[in-house]
């Protein structure tokens, strides 16, 4: 059985209703979905904190995902475009976290 935080962090980056989908075709940075995916990459930091293997699916997970997160100014106000950068880079120093030795 899936941890649960994977199936989290599948659904929000790379599931058909994820974060980056709801950037691109809805111009709408989903803040709450945003926080659990925070909390579920953590959950997995922990898990994988002394293991030599991470699932396939969850690497794909994070490929290229800080460029998911530059978004359009024409949908979005400069606040929300920072914050929304901010979120990006968020990701990837997580995903550096999970990934490293």
């Amino acid at each position: 059985m899936k941890e649960s935080f994977i199936i989290i962090i599948e659904q929000e980056l790379i599931g058909e209703n994820s974060i980056p989908c709801k950037l691109r075709n809805e111009h709408f940075f989903d803040r709450i979905a945003f926080e659990r995916l925070i909390n579920s990459i953590k959950e997995a930091i922990d898990f994988y904190q002394n293991q030599d293997n991470i699932p396939k699916k969850l690497a794909l997970c994070f490929v290229d995902i800080s460029n998911f997160f530059f978004v359009d100014s024409n949908y979005f106000l400069e606040s929300e475009i920072e914050e929304i950068e901010n979120a990006g880079m968020k990701l990837s120093e997580l995903a550096n976290k999970l990934f490293d030795d």
